[in-house]
């Protein structure tokens, strides 16, 4: 009897650690995985495939528990637009056109180039979309 409820246990916790592992999940959306935005800044748009309901920024390439970051949700898609303003950055979206994203950047008046991640859900579901931004020095 201890073997079977050992083994259900044990299955159970694989089968946990699959739908754990498995929730969220990168998809492309039709956006590109990285842009490079000029030293001069300005505004930049790109057309995905889905309506957008979150962007999030994150300060770097990676994203860790403690990345500095800034990000809107529009879970029922019921506001006029998201945007999103993180240091130099501004990401923004309109419900006439919620597939697409835009970006504004400030001029980089610095002398080495700027990095953010963005990230962008499509859907109230675990599917996001991570883009690399780096800003030319």
């Amino acid at each position: 009897m201890k073997k079977v409820i050992v083994s259900v246990i044990t299955c159970l916790l694989f089968c946990s650690s699959c739908i754990i592992g498995s929730f969220r999940k990168e998809i492309d959306g039709g956006f590109p995985d990285k842009i490079i935005l000029s030293k001069e800044g300005g505004e930049f748009s790109y057309v995905g495939e889905e309506p957008i309901f979150s962007i999030t920024i994150y300060e770097g390439w990676l994203v860790a528990g403690d990345s500095k970051h800034d990000s809107f949700v529009d879970t029922n898609g019921l506001k006029d637009s998201i945007t999103v303003k993180y240091d130099w950055l501004t990401a923004s979206t309109y419900k006439e056109a919620r597939n697409t994203l835009k970006l504004f950047a400030e001029p980089n008046t610095s002398n080495c180039s700027r990095r953010f991640t963005l990230y962008i859900n499509e859907s109230a579901g675990p599917e996001y979309i991570c883009i690399q931004i780096k800003q030319q020095d």
